[in-house]
């Protein structure tokens, strides 16, 4: 077993509260009767010394101004340094290594990039032991909106519906606990932080504001509550060995459109993508399959290769690439004779990615990127190289993430803490050279429903069954 702390909770995730106690009446959802939700319990780690946390800390700044190789091109060095010394004053005493990490963690925002921050060690393996011991997590599936609100997304509780929006939490206004997680959520911008925090909400609830075996929830604009039971599996994107087939799927719409949809580009799971690609465009062809989309929304990354070989190279037969010029940071591992050490390099990219001349399987219709705020890292180098080559148009709503990406991320545990932290090594310009300080942007903009994702591949394919008709 794992240490806890039992008792108290976290408003604002460092404000002290007896909170969770049941002040008003609820309603109880399908699982009959529940009883009030209990003191939460949080999964500590074990007690760091003052000392030991500032030594961390001061490393771990240390080698992002080290390997970072364009931190200035995304962050605000000035504030950067600022925030920095006001987390550091505040490492005086003691303290658990997950309560350490709720003050390193104000930092993530401040880089503006998805691939930099500092993490709870293996916080997915932590969840999945956390359940095996009888807890629970934060039962509903969430998106937080544009506005800040917590709207349902899923539920297995039939009380709790899609769409609705929860106003409070065990007694908690969502909006401070949407504050308190996204002031912790790495990202390049706000709308690419309230979508990995979307996607996180169960880990991050739990590291913030603890388990509390059941959940008072207030619902709509009313002072209507209902007490649901934590869930005892994990959503999709807290799973640390997700099943194939609930991230890669397809199937043929009405009107000859195929529709594929990948949620990864890991490297582990690359043979899963190359079969479901090969049976899925081997299924268009049969079914005579006119156009096709491909849904990345909910894609945050991987490496490149395994969206190359069994996507790209099977949608065109011309070169193509990801990027038009690069910085990196040299070190050891990367050195060619003659490079200094700790210094950045920048050069342009003249590569291309050569697709088989020959693939009996390539697509040759129209094909449709469906991209959203989450589409992320790898999943953003697909779709620049897509769109700057004109391998297919880009639909939906502006990626979270820039457009210009960065990569070859290093990871390091901190000695003292074991707190994990990520440095990207590598930064990319994409293309076309143009539009690094925005999303991809889709060449048929589609608004994306927080509650409803499947509202946008109707609206996409009923546009595309216009075209084909024309």
């Amino acid at each position: 077993m794992r240490p806890v702390k039992r008792g108290t909770c976290l408003v604002g995730f460092l404000m002290l509260s007896a909170c969770f106690g049941l002040q008003s009446k609820a309603t109880v959802g399908q699982q009959g009767f529940i009883a009030a939700p209990r003191s939460p319990v949080f999964e500590d780690g074990p007690m760091v010394d003052a000392a030991v946390l500032r030594s961390d800390f001061d490393l771990w700044l240390e080698r992002v101004k080290t390997t970072n190789p364009d931190l200035g091109g995304r962050a605000d060095l000035t504030r950067l340094d600022a925030k920095a010394r006001e987390i550091r004053a505040t490492l005086t005493h003691s303290m658990t290594r997950r309560e350490a990490w709720l003050r390193f963690a104000l930092l993530n925002p401040l880089f503006n990039d998805g691939h930099s921050g500092i993490f709870l060690p293996k916080y997915r393996a932590a969840l999945e032991d956390h359940l095996k011991q009888g807890g629970s997590v934060f039962p509903v599936e969430v998106r937080i909106d544009q506005a800040g609100q917590i709207i349902v997304s899923a539920s297995k509780d039939r009380a709790v519906r899609v769409g609705s929006v929860i106003r409070k939490i065990n007694g908690i206004d969502a909006r401070v606990i949407v504050a308190d997680l996204v002031a912790r959520a790495p990202g390049d911008n706000e709308r690419h932080r309230r979508a990995w925090t979307s996607r996180r909400f169960a880990a991050l609830y739990w590291a913030g504001y603890g388990d509390s075996g059941s959940y008072r929830l207030q619902l709509g604009a009313g002072s209507r509550q209902i007490i649901v039971a934590g869930a005892t599996e994990l959503p999709l994107h807290l799973q640390s060995n997700p099943r194939p087939e609930a991230l890669y799927s397809f199937k043929v719409l009405k009107g000859g459109i195929g529709y594929l949809r990948l949620d990864s580009f890991d490297e582990d799971l690359a043979p899963a993508l190359e079969q479901l690609s090969t049976r899925a465009i081997a299924t268009f062809r049969k079914a005579g399959v006119r156009a096709l989309i491909i849904d990345i929304r909910e894609n945050g990354g991987g490496s490149d290769p395994p969206w190359q070989r069994s996507v790209m190279n099977r949608l065109t037969a011309k070169p193509y690439a990801q990027l038009s010029r690069y910085s990196i940071r040299v070190t050891p591992e990367n050195a060619d004779p003659g490079d200094i050490i700790g210094s950045v390099q920048t050069a342009e990219y003249k590569g291309r990615q050569i697709p088989p001349p020959d693939d009996l399987l390539r697509f040759t219709g129209p094909v449709y990127l469906l991209v959203g705020p989450y589409t992320y890292s790898s999943a953003i180098q697909f779709a620049v190289a897509a769109q700057d080559f004109g391998v297919a148009e880009i639909a939906g709503a502006e990626t979270g993430g820039f457009s210009c990406q960065t990569g070859q991320v290093r990871s390091a545990i901190l000695p003292g803490s074991g707190l994990v932290v990520s440095v990207p090594l590598i930064s990319y310009v994409r293309p076309s050279g143009k539009g690094c300080k925005a999303g991809v942007l889709a060449d048929l903009p589609i608004s994306e429903d927080d509650a409803r994702p499947e509202r946008a591949i109707t609206t996409l394919a009923a546009e595309i069954r216009r075209r084909l008709e024309r």
